[in-house]
């Protein structure tokens, strides 16, 4: 399985502008290059190679890896389209091989520039296990900070064979409710959430230049903050899935703007659920663990334990009482068990491995079959 690992650059005021420059000349020669492949018809890296690699070290000094860089930064941009010529952004991500960086240790790396190797001190994150010699990366700038985003195929462990799974609901009150009776309260989201899209609204009613660029800042934050929530969060669900020996059951919410009122969506749809799934299943497919995305339909409205279903069961946002068995239970809670009770039933019906399987979403897990999809 391919992973990203982004690596936080801390490098000198010095070496700063020895980077900047470095994204500066090798885009810079790729508008060179760009323009010479469209003008001549030359999209392959051996032709574009044979016609202009001296004519680039030469002209923007760049050293032979760096030139073979640009050239390949080129060609693959034309792979898709060959209607138009390229332009490349001064400060546009530039692609590194395993002979242009090196990580010396954990929190140092060797990085070629157009000024020669720089040795820059790293921020390593929550990767320090995984294996990162001699793989491709690119450098990034975002805001006053450099990135090497370093792509790695980690591999999988086998995935086991589970009967037994942890239900997994997301809702608008709790981020997500663990069948196990674990929560992640939306409380804390719902007011950064809240401070967020007040603030955005000044910026856009006022209109300014650094209205603007406060807005982009802005959206920068409260995306790292829905990302760096999800990671939390699917990383606990995962260990906390391994610690029990059970799959992961989550629900399939791919239609939920159908299905819920329009302030709901204002609240639900601005959350990355989408993002917390997948941070979910490739946490899980790492550690060996099945994920199962199951119908959601009446999750909220059936008893967990009678299997009863009725509207009128779900008493409010938080309260589920079964009108039938008088069981009562968090209505999130509820749910989860429900998921997880529908990818039991149906975990039969699959080769167990690295795929997600829909439910049919019957009341009372019951399934007229399965459909498969990776």
């Amino acid at each position: 399985m391919q992973l990203t690992v982004s690596i936080k650059l801390l490098p000198s005021q010095e070496q700063k502008q020895r980077l900047l420059q470095t994204m500066r000349s090798i885009n810079a020669a790729c508008d060179y290059a760009s323009a010479y492949a469209f003008k001549n018809k030359t999209y392959g890296r051996k032709s574009l190679s044979a016609a202009i690699y001296r004519e680039l070290r030469e002209k923007f000094g760049l050293l032979a890896q760096l030139t073979v860089s640009t050239i390949n930064k080129v060609c693959n941009s034309y792979a898709t389209d060959t209607t138009v010529q390229h332009i490349f952004r001064p400060k546009g991500g530039i692609d590194y091989d395993c002979n242009s960086i090196t990580l010396k240790n954990l929190d140092n790396i060797s990085i070629l520039t157009t000024s020669g190797r720089e040795h820059i001190a790293t921020e390593y994150g929550d990767y320090r296990d995984l294996d990162t010699r001699g793989r491709s990366a690119k450098l990034v700038q975002k805001g006053k900070h450099f990135y090497l985003n370093i792509f790695l195929d980690v591999p999988e462990t086998q995935v086991k064979r589970y009967k037994r799974f942890i239900g997994v609901d997301m809702g608008i009150v709790n981020i997500a409710t663990v069948s196990t009776g674990k929560t992640y309260s939306g409380a804390e989201v719902d007011a950064v959430r809240e401070h967020y899209g007040d603030l955005r609204k000044r910026l856009q009613k006022r209109g300014s230049k650094s209205a603007k660029r406060h807005l982009q800042k802005l959206s920068g934050k409260e995306r790292n903050f829905k990302k760096n929530t999800n990671h939390t969060i699917s990383k606990q669900i995962v260990q906390e899935a391994s610690r029990q020996r059970k799959g992961i059951a989550i629900e399939d919410l791919s239609g939920f703007r159908k299905t819920v009122s329009k302030e709901q969506n204002d609240r639900f749809g601005k959350w990355a659920f989408g993002e917390l799934a997948t941070f979910i299943q490739y946490k899980a497919k790492i550690a060996g663990i099945p994920v199962f995305a199951v119908d959601p339909r009446n999750t909220s409205r059936t008893c967990s334990r009678c299997g009863h279903c009725e509207k009128k069961n779900r008493k409010s946002q938080s309260e589920f009482k079964c009108l039938r068995c008088n069981f009562r239970c968090n209505a999130d809670l509820n749910a989860a068990m429900n998921i997880a009770a529908r990818a039991a039933s149906n975990s039969l019906l699959c080769p167990v491995a690295t795929t997600i399987v829909s439910g049919s979403g019957l009341p009372n897990g019951s399934s007229r079959g399965a459909s498969l999809s990776l």
